[in-house]
C-alpha cells in the first residue's frame, strides 16, 4: 500500500496545472416536450453551456 500512495502523490505532483481564466460556467437544458421529470439525457432536447469570465483581462499564452 506504502508504495501506491507514493505514487500518487508523486502524479498529483507533476500535474500542474496554470489558471488563464476566473469566472462562471452556468448550464441550461430544455427537457423534451412530454417529458414531465427529466431523469436521464434521453429527457433533455436540447443542452447548453455559457462561460461568463470574471474579467475583461485576456491571456495569451504561446507555445
Amino acid at each position: 500500500m506504502e508504495k501506491k500512495n507514493t505514487v500518487s502523490k508523486s502524479l498529483a505532483h507533476s500535474a500542474q496545472s496554470t489558471l488563464l481564466e476566473q469566472g462562471d460556467i452556468f448550464f441550461f437544458y430544455r427537457p423534451k416536450v412530454r417529458s414531465e421529470k427529466v431523469e436521464s439525457i434521453e429527457d433533455v432536447r436540447r443542452f447548453f453551456m455559457v462561460l461568463a469570465p470574471e474579467s475583461k483581462n485576456k491571456i495569451s499564452i504561446d507555445y
